[in-house]
């Protein structure tokens, strides 16, 4: 199988119920953005272009009608867009200090201690109900 990108529709598969995507998009994201695999030449191009204001502007609205419309899609709940919007910002904020960064405490992590807390995090935003029932309970 090829390496699916990170919102692919292979990651946000229609489904019952929306437990596994958070480590579907984990997985992917440690994946594409470990020390041996590609550069993503969209996203650099992205992050370079984004002080200028016309670019910005494109980046944008491509980014609100592709992918934050599509993860929205799949969630339920409250503020779907925000928490989508969220999900695409730690996304971005991992490809950054793996790939254009290279913060080594986050390029020479464990893969599957990385993979663990961002699936948590991911999955906090995909089923927030979950974390606050969790913590409920807990108390």
């Amino acid at each position: 199988m090829a390496n699916p990108g990170i919102l692919s529709n292979e990651n946000l598969a229609e489904e019952k119920d929306l437990a596994g995507i958070g480590r579907r998009i984990a997985t992917a994201l440690v994946m594409k953005t470990r020390q041996d695999a590609e550069e993503l030449d969209g996203f650099l191009i992205l992050l370079r272009s984004a002080s200028n204001e016309r670019a910005a502007l494109i980046w944008r609205e491509n980014i609100e009608q592709h992918y934050e419309k599509s993860l929205a899609a799949r969630l339920s709940g409250t503020r779907v867009r925000e928490r989508a919007a969220l999900i695409l910002a730690l996304i971005a904020g991992v490809q950054i200090m793996r790939q254009a960064i290279g913060t080594t405490s986050l390029v020479e992590s464990d893969l599957k201690w990385l993979t663990e807390q961002l699936t948590e995090l991911f999955q906090s935003l995909v089923e927030p109900e979950r974390l606050f029932t969790a913590k409920t309970r807990s108390q």
